[in-house]
């Protein structure tokens, strides 16, 4: 670590956003590397690392043999002064090494609020600001995002914007930036190859045109560009690869926690939604893919919260089978729910069992996630309380795996009505089919019907 940076990280808030060194970040050899990426997020480290999108992208980058993708944030107030004054350069994370080394620096470009932050991080890392005054093959300074689908007020910053979705286009930008400097070439023949990619969207090469009010009325393509960038999107999410040994970050960020995106695209169509717009159209992750991702990302991480990700979680089509399966990812089944009016208030009580016992870390684990995918769903009209917590030595039992797994243990049975003068009988289930419940009472076998009973619990003894 440079000594400069050593004397002022006790002097700023969390120091940890500026040190990398976090378990799992990806360390290449610069011998065997011939492309190195800054991957800029233009807000703190708090925020980026929680970013779903660069988790993926800085995995998928990082597959490719010779290239290694570095992160970099944006410092907060005091960090920032701090490194103007002792003369420190904006630095990728996993190296310590300046931003302007690098061949390629891409910003992640989510939302228009982060516009000036983009500028201020080109300045502190002593880059020029326009395209026009790089005119050099590296570095290469690009783009991508949701704010890209409107280029025009960044267009003189970045030599190259990616519309649509990243996992695939990336790689093959990068692939090509690769040919062009083993071959030599100039900025403008690799931009003019570029501009042929479906996605790729070349700033510089669209002459604005403006209306008498300084509106835009209209963009010519030159160098052969396209009159219209198509976006890219992935077809099959199953298909696309997704990270399951992301990097855990050594200080609290945002969603502190695994983020499992079930789907992307929106079927609301909401007009004021931008990422409703763009995501389009709608794709799921298979239940079977997502158990299977879910599994991994809790062992190789340490987590114990999840949350689903995506524009419209609720709509997902296999919600409940998912519930259930990640309620088992944490070794726990779904025993009963219900959902009743007590003291005028509503409570949507989920009951789970495990075999070593239910503590209150299984039911936080388990209350997250699903409390985040009912909040998407929103199944239930007006408010209510979420419980989850353990069935209980005296649970309810109500299903036939109720009564076949506690065959032979001792059950209080309540009637509706008295039958031989009362209504509690307690004594050991022997037998259940079809609603019909048989106890044995004093040596003596006795059968309930259905429709007399109000209620079967366990019955423990202390």
């Amino acid at each position: 670590m440079d000594q400069r940076l050593e004397r002022i990280l006790p002097r700023v808030q969390k120091p940890a956003r500026y040190t990398g060194g976090e378990y799992r970040q990806i360390i290449k050899d610069k011998a065997e590397v011939d492309l190195r990426l800054a991957f800029c997020f233009p807000d703190i480290y708090e925020i980026g690392m929680s970013n779903i999108g660069m988790r993926i992208l800085y995995a998928t980058m990082n597959q490719m043999p010779g290239v290694w993708c570095e992160r970099v944030f944006a410092p907060w107030g005091d960090m920032e002064a701090e490194m103007r004054r002792a003369g420190i350069p904006l630095y990728a994370l996993e190296s310590g090494d300046p931003v302007s080394e690098f061949d390629v620096v891409a910003f992640s470009l989510g939302y228009e609020m982060a516009y000036p932050a983009v500028l201020n991080m080109l300045d502190l890392a002593g880059i020029p600001l326009r395209s026009a005054d790089r005119p050099e093959l590296t570095p290469l300074v690009i783009a991508g995002g949701t704010a890209c689908s409107n280029p025009e007020p960044m267009a003189p910053f970045f030599d190259l914007m990616i519309i649509g979705e990243g996992e695939e286009v990336n790689n093959e930008v990068l692939a090509l930036f690769r040919q062009a400097q083993q071959a030599g070439w100039s900025k403008t023949r690799f931009l003019e190859t570029a501009a042929k990619i479906q996605g790729v969207l070349i700033p510089s090469f669209y002459v604005p045109h403006w209306n008498p009010d300084g509106t835009l009325h209209d963009l010519t393509p030159t160098h052969g560009a396209p009159a219209r960038v198509t976006k890219r999107i992935i077809q099959d999410l199953d298909a696309c690869y997704y990270p399951t040994d992301p990097i855990v970050p050594s200080t609290e960020i945002v969603h502190d926690r695994v983020m499992l995106e079930v789907a992307r695209g929106c079927t609301r169509g909401c007009r004021f939604c931008q990422a409703g717009m763009l995501y389009r159209p709608q794709r799921e992750r298979s239940l079977e893919r997502l158990t299977d991702l879910a599994r991994k990302l809790l062992a190789s991480t340490g987590y114990e919260e999840m949350s689903l990700s995506s524009l419209s979680t609720g709509d997902y089509s296999h919600l409940p089978e998912l519930a259930r399966a990640l309620v088992e990812e944490h070794g726990c089944t779904l025993w009963d729910v219900e959902y009743v009016k007590e003291a005028g208030t509503w409570y949507l009580r989920i009951y789970i069992d495990k075999e070593t016992g239910v503590s209150i870390d299984d039911c936080e684990a388990v209350s997250r996630p699903l409390s985040d995918a009912l909040d998407e769903a929103d199944p239930i009209e007006g408010s209510y309380t979420l419980e989850v917590s353990s069935a209980g030595a005296d649970r309810v039992l109500k299903k036939p795996e109720h009564f076949q797994r506690f065959c032979g243990e001792e059950v209080e049975v309540r009637l509706y009505r008295p039958k031989d003068g009362k209504k509690d009988f307690v004594g050991c289930l022997t037998g259940w089919a079809d609603g019909d419940i048989t106890l044995e009472l004093n040596g003596m076998p006795i059968t309930f019907e259905k429709k007399e009973v109000a209620q079967t619990r366990l019955y423990p003894r202390f």
